[in-house]
């Protein structure tokens, strides 16, 4: 570990974060470790007040100081607790596993307020009374997210963040968030912003009924400031010139703020103007124990190799590989190959089966290495930590191994003497160049592999040993080229490829013109004698007399006849199988490939023989699995692969499938992995974002800046939250690391409640969700019914209707319902699950912006909105382009709340071409011939709707709709977040975004940090949507009906 700069000695930081200062200002809560600690005001050594299971943060002392309320994931994704600090006793408050963030307490005491996704649209406010029950909202506006809520001083009104961006992300940032404040009163429709500065604007607390405190980066660097409710007197009360701040508490007495400085805690004297940094000592109690022990029977995902003589398999499971026979009837303890806390990869079996080579990043870069079986030695192949390595290959003939540098370069090491040399050079390898990037022939003489060109279409080269210069094999003018496969008897390669990214295809090029096959041949063979086959021997070596594998058959030189090359490619499989090429059988006469040609991706085999072609595919697998890593024995005779991360095989072409069972053990040490972790994520973003200059940041120095950190924290949860800070230095989108989530199922009813009712325990029906569960049943619910109980379970004031509805998706409930003063009747329903709910929304919310659209242009206009874009939302909008809306005279086209995608340029397409011949049905019906071709063409006049929420691919659909001039832009400029992203897991599980690829527009302007702008910029305040209005709505309509009628004149 001493030649890992990650590995190197370094003093530990403690990671204290979220404080919060008491009423009287003598005592601070922070966070540490996932728990919730005090120390006095002044420093010192500090205790902790929770050591409960998962992760405390967040924590508020009540204004009578006796209650610490807070938000914790111990039962889920995270739900408000209250802490007596006299008794201990703790108690749960919500019971909604969507994500409750704490916000503050009503000045008596009684009330929690926090911020919620209740309805799987949008964001809003809700309070809970100490005593418990159901959650009243107090406002919500549909698809905006509202956070931080608090009370002012005397519980009249609120304050919240408006479009609050990722705390970690460093600014300035092109979503601007404001600070607003309504009544603190369900319904109240009494707004006004409170932050005049277009940029971060966060964490809001009040100092007494007429001031807030905030924290902001107007100036270019984060600072408290303050500011009157009306917008006026804003000025920065700390002047910090480096750093960042990240939250605030603030005492009730107005004397003192207390602020997050990333894993600094400062307390800032309101009188004097003064801030210092508080000394705190803490003894950490190991919420995590250092070393677990690990034992792995499935999830073996990371990669599968068959050895070449079909006996042994070699696995990779958490960074490590280990080997086991192939075949074994009971559960085989496999032999753990590797042991170290890094991750070892990209493995590759020798010819003779007797050795592997692979890459570790034990060193900072990967390297490198071999393992030999015989000796379990390990040996070092390259050493140049200036380069990066990937996917190391084994010539079939043992004498080379090949791995990709830099993502632009295949090296070549000579085993018998360990010399490195440039091979292929001047390639373009994008984002991971992977195992699946290139091949070597049968006979060892040449190697295939796959590349970028200047126009991004990648294509399959080929290089032969000895020659410097690449010479191209394929020609298609495509994005995607990937696994090539060369045939074992040498004669043609096989590989994936495919433009829109769901339609893949599998192409084989014939390296040599093929000759014709006549079928007439097969009935003369019958009238041949059958030829002895030849005898198999073996072959013995003369230095150790010991015998060795039977021979093979002698490998013929492969020739590549390059005149014609154009011609001899052939598309395997039609888009709609969405197929990838996964292996070719030894005779050379199979291949497997994974399609989807039922529904679910599956293992299928089509004949390569020429005879065969017109062969339909042949199901090897039914299961749901998800199918990788398929390799063929060395007869043909097997089949192996993984099928849901289980090592599978079965006779081939037809046998039983059967289950290697095997069982891989190790011990993690968190302290130790958490480095490994971080130099991943690190390494990554240095290799790979789209940016070689970071955005301007000295990515070696946020290294150093950050290693203290990751060495003091105790828990994985903070692991990610430095990961996050770290990427956040980068002040770029499509970034963050996630970890996975300990969810439990909220069921939903489709129903929203009278607020004023709720408050006293009756739950009447305010609202119902169109097409929701309790509205397709034969006696639906309906608005003004009152709700009883559930299964029995009477409701009132107390009660939590969440807590009666988890883990109820999808299963029979019964719920007592009356209407008016009528009897109780019982009604049963199926709540869904949150996913389902969140659509049931979004479709509903789409039904209203027709609605609106239809009533304010007077039936003139259309609308669709685009959801966002995928391929579901690109049938979804050729869906929503319906009959009705081609009657029209034109359509308001929303983009607003789009996160982005990749199908932008389809969609211009339908908007953007025009008519130019029509058909007719013997004269009666007229129509434009791209539709009865199948084509979608709108041919009518458009307005487009942005919002800040519009990003991505969303953002590039605005900027070619401008550029095109397809129509006005109306609304607000787009979100500024612009990148082409991939993602990764890291070692510990962690999912880790990557954007790697700049998109820019005329004039190579950047579309990162740069918002699309409008033609007509229209506000959309708050509250709008309860008020039944939509001022962008009523400008995009006003625009187009404006352009419409000034045509006809």
């Amino acid at each position: 570990m001493s030649e890992n700069p990650f590995f190197a000695d370094v003093d530990p930081v403690p990671y204290v974060h979220s404080p919060d200062i008491s009423p009287d200002g003598t005592t601070i809560l922070f966070v540490y470790a996932g728990d919730i600690w005090r120390v006095a005001a002044d420093g010192g050594r500090a205790h902790p007040i929770t050591t409960g299971p998962g992760y405390d943060r967040s924590p508020r002392v009540s204004p009578d100081a006796t209650k610490v309320a807070f938000t914790s994931n111990r039962t889920g994704n995270g739900d408000i607790y209250v802490l007596d600090l006299k008794t201990a006793d703790l108690k749960r408050l919500t019971h909604f596993d969507g994500g409750n963030s704490f916000g503050g307490w009503s000045p008596d005491s009684e009330w929690i307020l926090f911020a919620s996704r209740r309805d799987g649209l949008s964001g809003g406010i809700f309070k809970v009374h100490l005593d418990g029950g159901t959650p009243i909202e107090v406002f919500s506006d549909s698809r905006e997210t509202q956070s931080q809520p608090v009370f002012s001083p005397n519980g009249k009104r609120i304050a919240f963040v408006n479009d609050a961006s990722p705390f970690w992300r460093r600014g300035p940032l092109p979503m601007p968030s404001s600070i607003w404040a309504l009544g603190a009163d369900p319904g109240s429709d009494d707004f006004e912003c409170l932050t005049t500065y277009s940029g971060r604007n966060v964490n809001p607390v009040w100092i007494n009924e007429d001031r807030i405190f905030y924290i902001s980066d107007q100036g270019g660097r984060e600072n408290v400031w303050t500011g009157g409710l009306d917008g006026s007197g804003e000025e920065a009360i700390t002047r910090f010139e480096n750093g960042r701040c990240l939250g605030i508490g603030a005492s009730a007495d107005g004397s003192w703020i207390v602020i997050d400085r990333m894993a600094e805690i400062w307390r800032h004297d309101l009188k004097s103007g003064e801030s210092s940094r508080l000394d705190i000592e803490i003894v950490p109690d190991q919420k995590v124990v250092s070393s677990t022990h690990r034992v792995f029977t499935k999830g073996l995902d990371d990669e599968f190799h068959l050895s070449p003589d079909g006996k042994k398999v070699l696995f990779g499971v958490h960074g490590e590989l280990f080997a086991a026979p192939s075949e074994y009837e009971e559960t085989y303890n496999a032999v753990r190959v590797t042991d170290s806390p890094f991750r070892e990869q990209n493995a590759t079996w020798h010819p003779e089966s007797v050795s592997i080579a692979y890459l570790s990043d034990r060193f900072g870069n990967n390297e490198v290495m071999e393992y030999q079986f015989s000796t379990r030695q390990e040996k070092r192949l390259t050493d140049d930590q200036e380069a990066q390595k990937h996917c190391p290959r084994y010539s079939p003939d043992g004498k080379w191994i090949a791995f990709v540098n830099n993502n632009e370069e295949i090296r070549l090491i000579e085993r018998e003497t360990g010399k490195v040399s440039q091979w292929v050079t001047g390639a373009v390898f994008t984002f991971f160049a992977t195992s699946h990037g290139f091949a070597w022939s049968p006979d060892s003489k040449w190697i295939v592999y796959a590349a970028k060109d200047e126009n991004f279409f990648t294509n399959l080269y080929v290089q032969a040993v000895g020659e410097s210069e690449a010479r191209p094999l394929t020609f298609l003018s495509r994005i995607g080229c990937h696994m090539p496969l060369w045939s074992p008897d040498g004669k043609f390669i096989i590989f994936s490829t495919q433009q829109y990214r769901t339609q893949g295809q599998i192409a084989r090029v014939d390296l040599s013109p093929v000759p014709p096959v006549f079928t007439e041949d097969d009935f003369e063979k019958l009238f041949e004698e059958e030829s002895e086959e030849d005898e198999e021997g073996t072959d013995s070596d003369p230095e150790d007399g010991k015998e060795t594998r039977k021979a093979k058959k002698e490998i013929e030189p492969v020739e590549i006849e390059f005149e014609g090359l154009k011609r001899r490619l052939r598309l395997l499989t039609p888009s709609e199988y969405d197929a990838a090429a996964m292996a070719i059988s030894p005779d050379s006469k199979t291949l497997v490939l994974k399609g989807s040609l039922s529904g679910i991706p599956n293992l299928w085999r089509i004949s390569l023989e020429e005879a065969k072609q017109n062969d339909p595919p042949k199901r090897v697998t039914d299961t749901k699995g998800k199918k990788s890593w398929v390799h063929f024995s060395e007869d043909g005779k097997k089949l192996y692969f993984l099928d849901g991360g289980a090592i599978t095989y079965r006779e081939f072409p037809d046998g039983k499938t059967k289950k290697l069972r095997v069982c891989a053990e190790m011990d993690v040490n968190f302290h130790v992995e958490k480095r490994h972790v971080y130099q991943e994520a690190w390494t990554l973003i240095r290799d790979h974002f789209y940016d070689s200059e970071h955005h301007g940041t000295d990515w070696n120095q946020i290294k150093e800046r950050y290693l203290p950190l990751v060495a003091g924290i105790q828990v994985q949860a903070d692991l990610q939250m430095i990961l996050n800070l770290m990427v956040g230095e980068l002040n770029s989108s499509h970034l963050g690391a996630v970890g996975s989530g300990n969810s439990v199922r909220d069921g939903y009813l489709g129903l929203r409640f009278d607020p004023g009712e709720l408050a006293n325990g009756q739950y009447v029906v305010d609202r119902i969700l169109r097409d929701s569960p309790c509205q397709s049943i034969e006696d639906p619910v309906v608005q003004g019914d009152r709700l009883l109980d559930v299964d029995g379970i009477d409701l009132d004031s107390r009660s939590n209707l969440w807590e009666s509805l988890k883990h109820k998706p999808g299963k029979k409930i019964r719920l007592g319902v009356v209407t008016g003063g009528g009897e109780r009747r019982e009604v049963e329903v199926r709540p869904l699950g949150g996913g389902a709910i969140a659509n049931l929304a979004y479709r509903d919310w789409v039904y209203e912006q027709t609605e609106y659209v239809e009533r304010i242009s007077n039936g003139r206009l259309g609308y669709v909105h685009i959801k966002a874009m995928g391929l579901e939302d690109l049938n979804q909008f050729l869906i929503d382009l319906d009959t009705e809306a081609h009657s029209k005279e034109g359509v308001v086209v929303d983009v607003r709340y789009n996160g982005g995608g990749h199908i932008a340029t389809f969609i211009l397409d339908v908007l953007a071409k025009r008519d130019y011949l029509s058909s007719t049905y013997r004269g009666k019906i007229k129509t434009s011939s791209a539709n009865l071709a199948g084509d979608r063409i709108l041919g009518k006049p458009t307005v487009l709707l942005t919002n800040e929420h519009s990003g991505s691919n969303a953002e590039m659909f605005s900027e070619g709709y401008r550029r095109l001039g397809l129509g006005k832009v109306v609304g607000t400029p787009t979100m500024g977040a612009v990148i082409w992203t991939g993602s990764w897991s890291l070692l510990d599980g962690t999912t880790f975004r990557l954007p790697y690829i700049r998109v820019s527009a005329e004039g190579d302007e950047d579309l990162e940090l740069a918002p699309r702008v409008v033609d007509i910029h229209v506000e959309r305040s708050p509250g709008e949507n309860a008020k039944g209005v939509d001022s962008q709505m009523d400008k995009a309509v006003e625009v187009l009906i404006e352009q419409i009628d000034s045509n006809r004149k």
